[in-house]
């Protein structure tokens, strides 16, 4: 049979499959929204005069409709109880979220000299995501990926892999430096003109806590410890220096992290070429990554993000060069790096190993080196990369009888992960969440007030273990959801950095994204996978080992948009250039084909 009737075929036979997955995929997202209990997932929005319940439904429709919902279904679920079910488009397909609105019929005590029961009607709603957004990028990456592991590789040669080392890479080199230069000044000067240099760190919390532990850490305060205990000493130390030159004024860190970050994309680059000799995959990644809007964002922000990823990547690229051509310099600095980067954030602690891995997977050349060689190497850059912030540990060992390297990660596991669990175990309302957040934050707060560090660490730990032990489903299944949602999430940092411009921000992002997450990304990255996988096993397994690592170390708390798993952009930019070019390369193909057929 012709190779094009047998891609034919596959894709109609794929097409059908995902319309049979797409019909139990709505079904069962439209019996999650019915089955919502409103006590526990629902907000009362109005108590109505009136006794007649049509007449109230018709107005809770209005005002639906009014809002832009469309009215998909309305039932009486019990003989005081009605309900109304919305999309937010004419069809479950396109639409990203579900609205429930419930209509009560209930007797409720009168407030006043009598204080007597009055029957009222009390209307509540609720909203859930649809899993259309996810069902759409999977039929996206499940007919692509048919189309990459069926066309010829003689019609995707702008992916092969060539081994060629580009003749023009310092010059690319400068373009996305300069370009990555360039986007993150002009974000900073509107940011400059939004808030002025005065209010840099006084938007949301997470700058005060570092320059609070930067100024402690440099003996110009004494109330830092706490926050220098949490966060560790890594950044506050670059702060803290930056600001003995220049005083209490921060925007000459931001500049500074703006050309770290134009380093950074230009290492990414630099680490492409490297790992797949390929041209435009490299470019298209150096550029991808000088675009990137939560790079930009977060460059502009005193927060640990920026550094730590140009020390990530810097690690990453020493390692490459030094493991690969077995020079002991390049080793010996990707050790250093890597265990300062452990220091600025302790999500890098166990990327270490993930290092070890890819020393069982890189691509060498036997006459330079063995690949046990390169796996003992591998090994002596994690141990240099564990035993630096070790140093800190026993630091922390001293001072507060805890050896740890920062206490940011356990703090979120037990505030964020166990609190969810426990609030969902015990069918609690979704809103007393924030409460019990709060409270288990301010229980460690008043722990490390007291001096008690050692017993709030393992106070922590219990609590997360016993949350375990107590809902080991309900753990495992708000762990892995909380992955995916942090996987799948959007950069929001700007709407604080540039609130004179919050509305044309929520315009673009509307437009771009829909909503406040979008699996784009992934799926473009996966798919970028799986085009290596055919053509580059080792290769595409090293890359996607840092895109597994972050999101799975993300897992322990939630809400703070893209921040959390933009350390994976490091391999993640090289793979959604890979698809992109891949994509590029199937459309030319396409292109030709359909023009043959037609002269035909």
């Amino acid at each position: 049979m012709n190779h094009r009737y047998r891609i034919l075929i596959a894709l109609g036979t794929t097409v059908v499959g995902l319309i049979i997955i797409g019909t139990i995929w709505r079904t069962l997202d439209y019996n999650h929204i019915r089955s919502l209990d409103y006590r526990t997932h629902s907000r009362t929005i109005s108590r109505q005069d009136t006794i007649d319940m049509t007449l109230c439904a018709s107005r809770a429709k209005a005002l639906l409709q009014k809002d832009g919902f469309h009215v998909v279904d309305e039932y009486h679920s019990s003989s005081s109880q009605y309900e109304i079910i919305a999309l937010t488009q004419p069809s479950w397909l396109l639409s990203d979220a579900y609205n429930k609105v419930t209509i009560i019929d209930a007797v409720v005590r009168e407030q006043g000299s009598l204080d007597r029961p009055v029957r009222s009607l009390l209307v509540y709603s609720g909203s859930t995501r649809t899993g259309s957004r996810i069902f759409r990028w999977l039929v996206f990456l499940v007919i692509t990926t048919i189309i990459a592991v069926s066309i010829k590789k003689e019609h995707i040669s702008h992916v092969l892999i060539d081994n060629a080392q580009e003749r023009h890479k310092h010059k690319t080199s400068v373009l996305i430096f300069a370009t990555a230069v360039i986007v993150r000044l002009i974000f900073f000067f509107v940011m400059m003109a939004d808030l002025g240099a005065d209010h840099l760190i006084d938007q949301y919390q997470d700058p005060i806590k570092y320059v609070r532990a930067a100024e402690f850490l440099f003996g110009r305060a004494d109330d830092g410890l706490i926050d220098l205990y949490l966060v560790g000493p890594g950044y506050p130390f670059f702060v803290g220096l930056l600001t003995t030159v220049s005083g209490q004024t921060y925007w000459p860190v931001i500049i500074i992290q703006i050309l770290l970050s134009a380093f950074t994309c230009v290492f990414i680059y630099r680490i492409a070429l490297r790992l797949l000799g390929n041209t435009w995959i490299a470019t298209v990644s150096g550029f991808l990554a000088a675009l990137s809007p939560t790079s930009i964002s977060l460059t502009n922000a005193i927060v640990s993000e920026t550094l730590f990823f140009f020390l990530l990547v810097s690690a990453f690229y020493l390692f490459v060069g030094g493991i690969v051509q077995n020079r002991w310099k390049p080793i010996a600095c990707a050790g250093i790096v890597g265990g300062l980067t452990v220091m600025v954030r302790s999500a890098a602690l166990l990327f270490p190993f993930v290092l070890i891995l890819i020393g069982l997977l890189i691509p060498h050349a036997e006459r330079l080196i063995t690949r046990k060689r390169i796996v003992a190497n591998s090994a002596l850059i994690a141990l240099i990369m564990l035993v630096i912030p070790a140093m800190w540990g026993v630091r922390n060992l001293i001072v507060h009888d805890t050896f740890t390297v920062s206490s940011t990660g356990l703090l979120a596991a037990k505030t964020y992960l166990a609190a969810k669990v426990k609030i969902d175990g015990e069918h609690r309302h979704i809103r007393d969440f924030k409460h019990v957040r709060d409270s288990l934050y301010q229980v460690s707060l008043v722990n490390y007030e007291r001096g008690r560090y050692k017993q709030d660490q393992a106070e922590s730990m219990a609590m997360v273990l016993s949350t375990f032990k107590n809902y080991p489903a309900l753990f495992i299944e708000h762990y892995f959801s909380m992955v995916f949602y942090n996987t799948t999430s959007v950069s929001s940092l700007q709407h604080v950095q540039i609130p004179g411009h919050d509305e044309s921000m929520k315009t673009i992002e509307r437009f771009v994204h829909g909503s406040f997450y979008n699996p784009a990304g992934l799926a473009v990255a996966l798919l970028g996978f799986v085009v290596l996988l055919r053509l580059n096993r080792a290769g595409a397994l090293i890359l996607i080992l840092p895109v597994l690592y972050f999101p799975l170390i993300s897992g322990v708390t939630f809400g703070q948009g893209s921040r959390l798993i933009y350390p994976a952009m490091i391999t993640q930019a090289i793979l959604i250039a890979t698809a992109l070019v891949f994509l590029y390369d199937a459309a030319i193909a396409g292109w030709h084909t359909l023009k043959r057929q037609t002269k035909r």
